[in-house]
Parts: structure tokens; sequence; C-alpha cells
């Protein structure tokens, strides 16, 4: 990214991870309309801040096609065109953004940035009510059960494109875009002292194998983040972060997982399994996804009494997959890039003072196998705050 003393360049292909402040979507938008998005992770040049979180980039609705019956488009498609960039001093910077991808969506973005509606024939539940229909047509005493079943059980998904305020996208650059110099930009949050950082490395080292397992014999989620503050402020900083806990394990859960599935929906507050780390279970969890069962961000807390610090395994789930004879969720392995996204989401509340990446000499190599995960192995420290340095919204607000 080359600079002179008075500008600096973001090259074509650059990538900006930036959160809607309004909801989009092909019912309820048309074309023309304002679309608003604030940039939630800076965006560096090594060492160097070119564009902080919290600038702002606009745009407009640039095509737009309702699926409505199926008729005239067989998906939804919903086309964002993002063409100024505004920054903290009142600056605008002229962009070409365009779409690549949309984080936890069930939706498919094409190369050229267009965002394509599932296709509701190839659901579950249409297969089921299908099957249904055909074998006891011409039976008109079985009508009435059909529709409730259909409508209890097998309802079709709701193929129009829909993203709510909050919806996070990964925005790429077209062209080039220069941007003023970046010397007067700080860091997001300043580096923890290095007393401290050398505290957390001992408490580290001292720590049972860094890995959480179902059991004794199977090694799963690792240890990445360690937060320090109290259950409240852990709380309010995932809350305001857009995050969500979740619920038991149980009937009414099985049975709202049962229709996110056919109906290709989300579920905010989906049951995790409770893997357990030196032989506990999580004493809190949080999650955020978007409008598939199939993806979402995920952590797991454990509060270490001696030195009251949280210990967080946070991996992302991008798909199902069959695990020992039964459906679970497939993460992806590059576990760091869920380590980032935790980082980055709790600094953009304003509910961090400090915080750090301290490297763990005492981790065991990680076995490099087809299901292994892959990391640097480091972990992700935050000091939390009753915060002292609200971020737009303000601290105890989701943020959109």
């Amino acid at each position: 990214m080359p600079c002179s003393f008075a500008f600096c360049v973001l090259p074509d292909r650059s990538q900006l991870e930036v959160r809607l402040l309004h909801q989009v979507g092909s019912r309820v938008s048309h074309v023309g309309d304002l679309v608003q998005a604030a940039i939630i992770s800076p965006v560096f040049d090594h060492d160097t801040i070119l564009l902080p979180a919290g600038a702002t980039v606009s745009g407009v609705v640039d095509h737009l096609d309702r699926r409505g019956l199926g008729l005239r488009h067989p998906v939804a498609r919903l086309d964002l065109h993002f063409t100024q960039l505004h920054l903290s001093d009142g600056a605008v910077v002229p962009i070409d953004g365009r779409v690549a991808w949309i984080e936890e969506a069930r939706e498919v973005v094409t190369k050229t940035g267009a965002v394509t509606g599932i296709q509701p024939s190839a659901s579950l539940s249409t297969g089921v009510s299908c099957l249904f229909t055909l074998f006891l047509i011409g039976e008109p005493e079985f009508r009435l059960p059909i529709l409730v079943f259909k409508f209890l059980a097998a309802r079709s998904p709701d193929a129009e494109i829909t993203f709510p305020a909050g919806t996070e996208i990964v925005m790429r650059l077209n062209h080039d875009a220069t941007v003023p110099n970046p010397a007067t930009y700080k860091p997001a949050v300043p580096l923890l002292a290095t007393s401290q950082i050398a505290e957390l490395q001992n408490l580290l080292a001292t720590l049972p194998q860094q890995q959480t397992s179902r059991n004794r014999k199977q090694p799963s989620d690792l240890i990445n983040i360690l937060l320090i503050g109290s259950q409240s402020e852990v709380e309010r900083a995932f809350r305001a972060a857009g995050w969500n806990g979740t619920e038991p394990h149980g009937i009414i859960a099985l049975y709202r997982m049962y229709h996110c599935m056919v109906q290709r929906a989300g579920y905010s507050r989906a049951p995790m399994t409770s893997l357990k780390f030196d032989g506990n279970p999580p004493d809190d969890a949080f999650q955020k996804s978007l409008d598939t069962l199939a993806k979402r961000h995920h952590i797991r807390l454990w509060h270490e009494k001696r030195s009251g610090v949280w210990l967080g395994a946070a991996t992302e789930d991008v798909k199902y997959e069959f695990r020992a004879l039964h459906l679970t969720h497939g993460i992806d392995r590059y576990i760091d890039n869920e380590r980032a996204k935790v980082v980055n989401d709790l600094t953009f509340t304003g509910y961090i003072d400090r915080g750090a990446l301290v490297p763990r000499t005492s981790l065991n190599r990680i076995q490099k196998d087809a299901n292994s995960i892959l990391t640097d192995g480091d972990v992700a420290v935050l000091e939390l705050n009753a915060c002292n340095n609200p971020h737009l919204t303000g601290c105890g607000k989701t943020l959109p």
C-alpha cells in the first residue's frame, strides 16, 4: 500500500469489513436506495493503521430482483454499490466497492458482487411436503391434515433476501482509493504493560494443555482468547458487539433447530455442545449468526478461579458434517481468523482498555491431520472496562 507524505493508496482488491447501519433486502429495498455501513475492522499496512474502524461507507442499491412467485426470477438478487468513504474528520473519498461475501449468510455472492438468494425448491421442507401431497392426492379427507403438517413441520423457506441492520459484509474495492496520510491515527487500544504480559504468560504455562475436549481422548477447540474483567463486563461487551447467548438443549430447542434447518433460517440463540476444559463445562458462551443454522461465530468461556480471568475458545461454524454417526457443525480450521473476529468486535464497542497478543511457548505441537486446526498458538488478551470510551451508539447498547 504505497504512501506519500500527504496520502496513502488502498489498492484495487483491498477488502473492508463493514456492518450495515440499516436494513436492506429484495423485499424492502428499491433500486437507488441509500446504503450505509460502518467499518468495524481497521485496515493495516504492517504496523500502520491506514483506515480506522468507525469510518463509514455509503452507496446505493444498484440492482434488485424480487423472487415473488418465481415466475420472472428463479431466485432473488441484490446488488450493492459502495461509492463513498466517509472519514472521521469529515473528508469524503470516492471509492468503487462491491460485496465480496456476507458473514454467516445462506446467500451466495458472485464474482461480480451480486448477492443471490436461495432456491426454495431445493429445501427439505418442500421435498417432504411434495411426498405427502403425492401420496395422499385424491383423498379429500386428508387435505386439511396435509395443510396443518406443512404449516407446523414442513413450511417452505422464505426465498427473499433480507439483511437487517448489523449484517456484516466484506466489501472489495474494484479500483485504487486514495486516503489521507494516516500518521495521526492511533492504535485502537493501548498495549498491556510488559509486566502484565509476563504474568499472563506464566499463568498460561501453568494451565493444562490448552485444548477443550468432549472427553479425555478427543481434543477439540483451542483456548485462544483471554479476557480480564468481571462477568457483567464480559456479558455487556458481547451484547454491545451483537453477540447472543445460548439456549439449553431440550425439546423446544430441538423443535426450533428442526424448523431452522428445513426453512433454512437462522437461530440466534442455538444450543452449543458443552465441550469441557480441564474437566469443566463452560461458565458462559456467546454466538453471532445471521440467516442460517449452518454458520455462526461462537466462543465458550471458562472462569479461571485463581486469577479471575476468562479463558475462551473461539471458532467459526462453517458447514454441517457427519461425525460419529450424527450431524454436527464443521469449523473453519484457521481459528486465528475467529480470534481476530472476537478482538475486532469487542474493540469496536469501546469496552476494551488494553490488549495484547501473547505467545504461548508451553503449547504442545498440534498434529497436522485432515481434521486438525491451524493456528500460530498465540492468545489474544483483552482487558475490559466499564465503557470508558463509548463507540458510536454508546456502551450497553447493541450496535448495528
